[in-house]
């Protein structure tokens, strides 16, 4: 359990890094296994109850292995009124399962994304972090089908859709330059 040491070792031992822990922890493995949140609890100093509260609590946290390719579809309410929730069962149909689940083969996991925070672009869907925007029922088996993108780690975790700028600065590839005066990004993640 060294790896999540070292995921750890930038952190203050102080709860008000708990979050941040938290989503370096599933950035690396793209989920948070038992051994996860006890390593971010002993490091913090936070009882496990508290650490299990918080990543039962907030969505984007998984507390299950997701499959080697995330898809993750928008259901907030532009994405809705857009025609979210066909998209999102036409995927299922295309997968086979229920939003929730993964496929038998651990091939792909589909989850329903409660905003993705880019309603001019409605509906959209994630595929390993990377947006896709405006997408109808009848692009959904292309879209699936489609390899993943060169660009994007092969792990696909959280945070895989950031590339480097010459700067050295992390940028996503909707061009969002993210949290840049941040704690998280003063902690170097």
């Amino acid at each position: 359990m060294s790896e999540p040491a070292d995921a750890l070792s930038r952190f203050p031992r102080e709860r008000t890094w708990l979050l941040p822990a938290l989503h370096a922890l599933q950035h690396r493995d793209r989920w948070l296994s038992p051994a996860a949140l006890e390593e971010a609890a002993d490091h913090l100093r936070v009882p496990r109850s508290e650490v299990y509260g918080v990543a039962t609590h907030y969505p984007e946290f998984r507390l299950t292995r997701p499959g080697r390719r995330v898809v993750r579809v928008c259901v907030g309410l532009s994405c809705r009124v857009r025609g979210g929730l066909d998209v999102l069962a036409a995927c299922e149909r295309h997968l086979g399962i229920a939003a929730g689940a993964t496929t038998t083969d651990g091939a792909v996991t589909l989850e329903r994304l409660d905003c993705a925070f880019d309603c001019a672009m409605a509906p959209v869907v994630e595929v390993e972090g990377e947006h896709r925007g405006r997408v109808e029922v009848g692009a959904v088996d292309a879209l699936l089908d489609a390899p993943p993108h060169p660009a994007l780690s092969p792990s696909g975790g959280e945070g895989s859709s950031h590339l480097p700028l010459p700067s050295g600065e992390r940028v996503g590839v909707r061009g969002s330059r993210g949290f840049a005066g941040s704690r998280v990004a003063q902690a170097g993640l």
